[in-house]
């Protein structure tokens, strides 16, 4: 489920229904598997709930920050 793209830092998690659903961490003291980030969750399916909860992953937002 997780792909590394490589040399850019950033680690994408394929969760079906879920556009550019990625791993905040790795860069400076938060280690990876810790936050989460994604679009908008409106389209999430049954099997990208699956993915996220096999992530344990569970959520809060929108929240902006200006």
């Amino acid at each position: 489920m997780i792909v590394d793209e490589v040399g850019s830092g950033a680690v994408r998690a394929a969760v079906a229904g879920v556009r550019s659903f990625r791993d905040a961490g790795g860069v400076g003291t938060l280690p990876r598997g810790v936050l989460y980030r994604s679009g908008a969750l409106g389209e999430l399916t049954a099997e990208g709930a699956r993915s996220l909860d096999a992530l344990g992953a569970y959520g809060r937002g929108p929240e902006k920050c200006s």
